[in-house]
């Protein structure tokens, strides 16, 4: 599967553009960072997580889909939908949790081509896909790959 990024500036903040297997999906970021894509399209999945081998990383893994992948904390959240604190979870130990995900599109039979944390592109059925926790800024990995690429452009 082809995949390619590419971010650049406009005057009313940043692009995102995703190739995939030929077709085109963009979404687009305000000066301020934030997604202007509707909120319908981040979604979260139930995983388990535990530390990574840096402070700001944790392994995720999805188990209903035999996946693993490594993301920044920022898009980890505890079962009951709080934010991991620096120290969670504590080394050596597992716990149930959340990770962000982006909808790319609706497939057929109920199914979602999406994005996760660790680059992967997936599809998934509609009964995986849960609402992020309240409070949770639109701000995803994409965006923040196109901000700090636009940032250090500059």
């Amino acid at each position: 599967m082809r995949l390619s990024l590419h971010c650049w500036l406009t005057s009313a903040g940043r692009s995102v553009k995703i190739m995939l297997m030929g077709q085109a999906h963009e979404s687009s970021v305000s000066r301020d960072g934030n997604s202007v894509m509707h909120p319908d399209r981040l979604k979260a999945l139930a995983c388990t997580i535990s530390r990574g081998g840096f402070s700001g990383e944790r392994l995720f893994a999805l188990d209903e889909i035999d996946h693993s992948g490594i993301a920044s904390r920022s898009h980890l959240w505890k079962q009951n939908g709080a934010p991991l604190d620096k120290g969670e979870p504590p080394i050596g130990e597992v716990i149930p949790g959340l990770v962000a995900v982006r909808i790319i599109e609706e497939r057929a039979m109920g199914r979602f081509l999406i994005s996760i944390p660790d680059g992967e592109v997936i599809e998934v059925p509609s009964s995986q896909l849960l609402d992020r926790p309240s409070g949770v800024r639109d701000r995803t990995y994409l965006t923040e790959t196109c901000a700090r690429q636009s940032n250090a452009a500059i």
